[in-house]
């Protein structure tokens, strides 16, 4: 499934529960996705397999057909099969990876290293932020093209986070990597 072609939808996604963020379990019961607090769960742009999963999150009034969150921006989060863990004591390694040609064409929407940029680092409690520059074509949806990505381990399998801000409400650096982590935290604790 394509994120921006999903991201795209969000005029007709599901109505949400308002009022906070909702979890979902998902990759076969294995894992729990709980967003940070006004984030709910798009249902009908997240997929769920039995060993890895893709799950959107959105401002609950947005989903909820009432309007505005714009300035919470759009959070994904995917999940890994089992045995995908890579993060826990690796994230010199993976920092390195991810500012090879190798690594930013993983990270493209295009899988072209040369429209990547890595504008930071950071790395906390076995998991590592890396805060990107994608001008890959077909952004979607009003979407800024930087972003914050999490990565961390889950148990044996991979997860990351994305947050991703309209153009119209973009959070600063600090807030992006603040929510970044708050989002991984809530999903730690959910799990």
């Amino acid at each position: 499934m394509r994120l921006w072609a999903a991201i795209l939808a969000m005029a007709g996604l599901a109505a949400c529960e308002t009022g906070g963020a909702r979890s979902v379990t998902v990759a076969g019961g294995a894992v729990t996705i709980s967003g940070p607090p006004g984030y709910c769960v798009d249902t009908a742009a997240s997929r769920d397999g039995e060993s890895a999963a893709f799950v959107l999150l959105g401002a609950c009034s947005a989903l909820a057909g009432q309007g505005g969150g714009a300035g919470l921006g759009v959070l994904t989060a995917t999940v890994g099969a089992p045995q995908t863990a890579q993060v826990t004591g690796a994230g010199d390694e993976l920092a390195a990876f991810f500012q090879s040609d190798a690594g930013r064409r993983a990270l493209s929407r295009s899988g072209q290293a040369g429209r990547v940029q890595i504008l930071a680092i950071h790395r906390q409690s076995d998991a590592l932020y890396l805060h990107l520059r994608d001008t890959s074509p077909g952004n979607g949806a009003g979407l800024v093209p930087e972003y914050w990505r999490g990565m961390f381990d889950l148990g044996d399998r991979l997860a990351t986070v994305s947050v991703m801000d309209f153009a119209t409400a973009p959070r600063s650096d600090a807030q992006g990597l603040a929510t970044a982590r708050i989002f991984v935290q809530r999903i730690r604790s959910a799990n």
